[in-house]
């Protein structure tokens, strides 16, 4: 069950007060004026910093020229469920359900990371500055495609527990 909208409209229908810290920390990621806001607009491409946000809960922020199709690849988690939120750029993501890819790496615990072999059966998103696209276990998802050209990304990803979610 993918969410994917505008940072305030998701905030606004689907808060609770577990999820405080980290629409906290992506509305300060949005703003220039809080430190995140700053931090995140300094990057360069290349750049990947883990931030700690709370209690077992980080952010992934990074900056980076998205690419072709191809050169792209299928993931999905067990541990975390991904909230992504684009800062700067846009930035193609697709989305499909595990009826319609085969695994091509088994689950690597270490990085809760499963791996798909590539294919055409997957929805096409548009993400731009602003929104928000919160990933679960069970959604397989591709980021860092180029829309048209490639452009340049800054975004930030936070890991948030799957076991927190369902306390």
């Amino acid at each position: 069950m993918a969410i994917i909208g505008n940072i305030a409209e998701i905030r606004a229908r689907f808060f609770q007060n577990k999820l405080c810290v980290v629409f906290d920390y992506l509305e300060n990621a949005l703003d220039v004026k809080t430190d995140t806001g700053e931090r995140l607009r300094n990057l360069q491409s290349g750049a990947f910093n883990k931030v700690e946000v709370g209690s077992n809960i980080f952010a992934l922020e990074q900056a980076f020229y998205t690419k072709e199709r191809n050169d792209c690849f299928f993931e999905s988690h067990r541990k975390y469920i991904d909230f992504q939120l684009l800062i700067e750029g846009e930035e193609q993501m697709e989305l499909s359900h595990r009826s319609r890819l085969k695994e091509e790496k088994p689950y690597d615990e270490k990085s809760d990371l499963i791996t798909y072999e590539f294919a055409n059966q997957a929805s096409k998103i548009i993400m731009k500055q602003g929104d928000l696209a919160i990933y679960f276990p069970e959604d397989i998802h591709m980021g860092l495609g180029k829309v048209s050209d490639a452009s340049f990304v800054r975004k930030t990803v936070i890991k948030y527990p799957i076991d927190l979610w369902n306390t």
